[in-house]
């Protein structure tokens, strides 16, 4: 079997059909489920002699992936699907989709849901396609996945991530890319309200002022009644060390229009900065 491994990884490393020929009539070949190999070298050649000679499209290796899990390259995907791969297919929890969120471009992806890949379909983390392209920070995967509309049960949470933790480029970048579908005030999660309350909260101000343009509202309160802008002085105000990020937080929700006369959970803003020592 080692042999017949090696004679097949070579012939997939150069896509050579002729090398591959003769190892065809091997009664060996389909435990090595050859056409996830070839998917996996993206030996397109290959792949067409593998599949013309009868060798099962969801045929899984040892690891479980299928074909369609290991492909990165449009031509084989697109191959691959014509020859009835399942965009289904379930490894460890991951479909193709996953995979491709992970690994592959946007081309793979578009094809994956134009064959009806689900979007929605969580793993064994709980995790999207999509929740999965966000936290890998794959900007050009997430514009690909958000082509067809998310499920709002699914992308709360992966907004508020964003919110809390925006001040890298691509975190950014990637939350510009969802506030493109998604709406600013999309939420709440539970137990930790709005995304703008999220960034506040965090002093992730960079995130903020990218919901504050997007149009979330400044003022709404979270379920325990509490503004951003009284998240933001109580972080601000909270601890021994200097919190320079919140302070901007604050002065940035001012900005903006936030009321610190609002009512939160029965005091202000401006009441909790004056206890504190702080004035707004």
């Amino acid at each position: 079997m080692s042999m017949l491994l090696t004679a097949l990884s070579g012939a997939l490393r150069a896509d050579d059909p002729a090398a591959l020929t003769p190892l065809l009539a091997d009664p060996g070949l389909a435990a090595l489920a050859p056409v996830a190999q070839a998917a996996s070298a993206g030996a397109l050649g290959c792949l067409e002699r593998l599949l013309g000679a009868g060798f099962d499209v969801n045929a899984r290796r040892v690891d479980e992936l299928t074909a369609l899990h290991l492909s990165t390259d449009l031509k084989v995907t697109r191959r691959l699907l014509a020859a009835g791969a399942s965009v289904s297919a379930v490894a460890y929890g991951e479909t193709p989709l996953h995979l491709a969120a992970a690994n592959a471009g946007p081309p793979v992806i578009k094809a994956l849901l134009a064959a009806g890949a689900d979007p929605n379909a969580l793993n064994r983390h709980e995790t999207t396609p999509l929740g999965a392209a966000c936290a890998l920070q794959r900007v050009a995967a997430v514009e690909a996945l958000l082509t067809q509309a998310p499920a709002p049960e699914t992308t709360a949470r992966i907004l508020a991530e964003l919110s809390q933790r925006g001040q890298q480029k691509k975190d950014l970048a990637v939350l510009k890319a969802l506030l493109k579908v998604l709406p600013a005030d999309h939420g709440p999660v539970p137990g930790f309200g709005f995304p703008l309350h999220l960034a506040a909260n965090a002093g992730a101000v960079e995130a903020l002022a990218e919901l504050i343009a997007a149009g979330a509202v400044i003022d709404r309160p979270d379920p325990q009644g509490r503004t951003a802008l009284w998240l933001a002085v109580n972080a601000a105000t909270t601890g021994l060390n200097k919190r320079p990020r919140h302070h901007a937080v604050v002065q940035a929700l001012l900005a903006a229009g936030a009321d610190p006369a609002h009512p939160s959970g029965g005091q202000s803003p401006r009441a909790l900065a004056a206890a504190r020592g702080l004035t707004i």
